[in-house]
């Protein structure tokens, strides 16, 4: 009998699941896709080069604990069918069914939802995954084909992950309703949400207090590092930091002043509200601005420039819902020369947001964190890839560094041998292509006690090693007189840095010898970051001969090899060569930097892959979490105020005008948090985007960091799309005008 009633109450309630199965589905199946290249038996055609045992060490647990965030979208939905089968659970324990059996039957039935939405969700994944291999072979350059992607280890993880995320719930589910009386179930009309009022002032005074503060940290960095030379977008900044919050605080004082005076003037509260998110805003840029100052003229806590802004921009979008709730209130009071329909749909919307003005602010929250963590996904990760590129230029690098040695007998010597590495891997059984033994010298000896962050001095290299390094790419040779120099820069500078240098040394001095700029001296080939000094984006190119009388600061070891080292010679290599360089007395061993191709390409792909995955598996994760919430609350309406829309149709309101009316509410109740937080994350994202230019110019190019956001923004549309559109379908089924 309580099989038959299963399956009986699970087929009645299917269209109340069908949103939280559709939830559950997309969950479970990018979790098995995700989980699926970390499976024994997934099998790659992965070049001998590459390995991919450290991406199925550290990608399976970081999945699985963003899947348990799914608990508490678990955990709304089972409250909402909850509430909504109250009355049922009363009828039941009237009839004489035991509280256990009742719980029972609602733990089975959210169960059985649970393992339809985990078996649609397994076949979803299996075709993912073949989209996830896709990336990750073509990520190691190696060759994807169809395979078989339904692997057992992997539908075990993923089915114990979401059982227990399940029983967990339930067992929440099974105490609530043991707990519940007769007249308690049958007295609840409230679905989802309850209908107390929460207390605005508190809010109020801590985002006043904020302002204030925000106000005081503007004023002191005003005092501080304002300058007259900023650039004019700089001094708006500084400006509107401080005149912000100022007007801020007294939009709100009028507004509560008048309160008192019973004279209810809301357009104040939403002006100081906007004034207060624009506040926010410009606490974003003096953030920036502050990051690309000095250090030195930094106050000592810097994070109080990120944390004031983010507590103000919270507590902003708490308060505007606040707001938003009283305007619409306030409309609905003031509705005389309304339409009916109007008012109606003002009714509507006073009633949700006035009873979950918190919720929406949490949903917004959480979108912008959705919303933002995918973008980033796929600029970060594409970071690491053109990092990558600029990095592992050569086959084995080692290079030396000279900021840890206070003593100059200490530095390397020009001719300093590496035979010791090169019978390494002759021993291994490569042959070596090339090799390039590279010094890097001070242009002055005083240079080398310069070691403040922002003083380290650019370092020179001979024109015939540069020559040499050129030639290993494949790039055209230069050619310098004796009293000339060039400037080999680093893909992370700016032109305006460029511009800069060429001002200020069109000759410098080398030593005792005067050098002019060579005509069209500036060259940006791609030979590594090895032979750049530390914080400096450029080296200075001079004649051989100049270079006899100037000290060594570092030097560098380049080599290529005619064929690609495996990955299990490349660990050896490495191994063998570190011991060989605790033997070698005449190498200063501060801060050697040995790095071999294979390694390095092994690690940044994995990394990039990992990053990529996790970080779109957190956003996806948290924009249908709130997708799905919105989702129900216009659900519990559509059955809650089910017989208002019949009252309309009663009344004579054509089914079409009834329709527009519901599509409004949705539009605005989907709408709302959806652009604020779009909103909200192409402001840091910009923010983000002009703190790094240099590096995602040179790493990912700018035409590359705007299609991958176009791509990220056209994803989250089409994610609401598909939510809004089963919401609408179901809540006009839900409602069903009848004919009176």
């Amino acid at each position: 009998m309580y099989k038959k009633l299963i399956l009986q109450n699970s087929k009645k309630s299917m269209k109340d699941y069908l949103i939280y199965i559709l939830t559950c589905t997309l969950s479970v199946g990018m979790l098995y896709a995700f989980l699926s290249i970390t499976s024994s038996y997934y099998k790659t055609n992965l070049p001998p080069e590459f390995n991919l045992d450290s991406l199925h060490r550290n990608l399976r647990l970081p999945l699985i604990a963003v899947a348990f965030l799914l608990i508490f979208l678990i955990r709304y939905v089972n409250q909402y069918m909850l509430n909504k089968k109250k009355k049922e659970f009363a009828l039941q324990s009237t009839l004489g069914m035991e509280s256990r059996s009742i719980s029972g039957l609602f733990f089975l039935e959210t169960s059985l939802m649970g393992a339809i939405a985990i078996f649609f969700g397994i076949i979803l994944g299996a075709f993912l995954s073949q989209i996830v291999s896709m990336i990750v072979m073509n990520s190691f350059n190696g060759t994807f084909k169809i395979q078989n992607s339904i692997y057992p280890d992997t539908i075990l993880i993923t089915v114990v992950s979401f059982m227990i995320l399940f029983f967990l719930v339930g067992l929440g589910n099974v105490r609530e309703i043991n707990k519940l009386k007769i007249i308690e179930m049958l007295n609840d009309t409230k679905i989802m949400e309850s209908n107390k009022k929460h207390k605005s002032s508190l809010l109020i005074y801590v985002f006043l207090i904020s302002e204030v503060a925000f106000l005081l940290l503007s004023v002191l960095t005003f005092i501080k590092l304002y300058d007259t030379r900023f650039s004019v977008g700089v001094k708006i900044t500084y400006y509107g930091s401080m005149f912000l919050p100022i007007i801020t605080i007294v939009f709100y004082l009028i507004y509560h002043m008048l309160k008192k005076k019973k004279k209810h003037i809301l357009d104040f509260e939403i002006i100081g509200t906007i004034f207060g998110f624009i506040s926010c805003v410009f606490g974003v840029l003096l953030f920036g601005v502050v990051q690309g100052l000095d250090e030195k003229l930094l106050p000592n806590d810097r994070t109080m420039y990120l944390l004031i802004p983010t507590i103000l921009f919270i507590l902003t979008i708490f308060i505007f819902y606040q707001a938003v709730s009283k305007y619409i209130n306030f409309m609905k009071v003031k509705s005389e020369h309304f339409y009916l329909k109007n008012v109606f749909l003002l009714g509507q919307l006073n009633a949700k947001v006035n009873r979950n003005s918190i919720s929406m602010a949490i949903i917004t929250l959480t979108l912008f964190g959705g919303i933002l963590t995918l973008c980033l996904s796929t600029l970060i990760s594409g970071w690491a890839m053109g990092y990558l590129e600029t990095r592992a230029v050569y086959d084995v690098s080692v290079d030396s560094c000279y900021k840890d040695i206070y003593k100059k007998e200490q530095l390397p010597k020009k001719n300093h041998s590496f035979d010791y590495l090169d019978r390494i891997v002759l021993q291994k059984g490569y042959s070596i292509n090339q090799k390039i033994n590279v010094p890097l010298f001070f242009i002055h000896e005083n240079h080398f006690w310069k070691r403040n962050k922002y003083e380290f001095p650019i370092l020179a290299i001979k024109e015939s090693d540069f020559n040499l390094m050129a030639k290993s790419q494949d790039l055209p040779s230069i050619k310098l007189k004796k009293n000339e120099f060039a400037v080999q820069w680093y893909k992370l500078a700016r032109n305006s840095d460029i511009e800069s240098f060429n001002d200020k040394n069109k000759s410098i001095m080398v030593g005792k010898k005067k050098l002019t700029k060579l005509k069209k001296g500036d060259f940006h080939y791609r030979l590594g970051d090895m032979i750049y000094n530390k914080y400096t984006n450029c080296v200075i190119i001079i004649p051989d001969e100049i270079t006899k009388n100037l000290m060594v600061a570092d030097i560098c070891y380049f080599m290529n090899i005619n064929s690609k080292l495996t990955y299990k010679d490349a660990i050896s290599i490495e191994k063998e060569v570190k011991k060989a360089f605790l033997k070698d007395d005449s190498f200063p061993k501060e801060n050697v930097d040995i790095r071999l191709k294979t390694l390095q390409a092994n690690s940044s792909i994995q990394a990039s892959i990992m990053i990529k995955l996790i970080m779109t598996y957190v956003g996806v994760i948290l924009l249908i979490i709130c997708f799905t919430v919105l989702s129900l609350q216009q659900l519990s309406d559509s059955s809650e105020h089910k017989y208002r829309f019949n009252l309309l149709y009663k009344l004579g309101m054509d089914t079409s005008s009834i329709r527009r009316i519901i599509l409004k509410q949705m539009g605005i109740w989907f709408g709302l948090p959806v652009i604020i937080s779009i909103l909200c994350s192409r402001i840091v994202l910009w923010r983000f985007v002009h703190s790094a230019y240099s590096e995602l110019n040179a790493y990912v190019g700018m035409s590359r960091v705007n299609y991958e956001l176009l791509v990220t923004y056209g994803i989250i549309a089409i994610l609401i799309i598909i939510y809004f559109l089963f919401t609408w379908i179901l809540f006009n089924r839900n409602i069903e005008l009848e004919d009176s």
